[in-house]
């Protein structure tokens, strides 16, 4: 993502479980279906978060922020460019 073509930026997401598949009807912290995702790479349900993380070219955070998983990393793509371009 290019931000007023001045600096680049990426942006990219991790799911950060709290509970796995197994113990999800025990899970006390997240219990809300927004809190609910699957991890593709590993083929398991899990209750938790996701953390979306900006970052520069030279791979330094910049910002990030942690979301129900049911929020798409698109929303924060938008965010971000809101964000620095008042900045900007």
């Amino acid at each position: 993502m290019t931000i007023l073509g001045l600096i680049d930026y990426i942006l990219d997401s991790f799911p950060v479980p709290v509970c796995d598949n197994i113990r999800i009807d025990r899970c006390k912290i997240y219990k809300q279906e927004e809190y609910r995702g699957y991890i593709a790479s590993k083929k398991r349900y899990f209750y938790g978060l996701r953390v979306h993380m900006l970052v520069n070219k030279s791979g330094n955070p910049i910002e990030f922020y942690h979301a129900p998983v049911v929020i798409m990393t698109l929303k924060f793509c938008n965010l971000f460019a809101s964000i620095y371009h008042q900045i900007l």
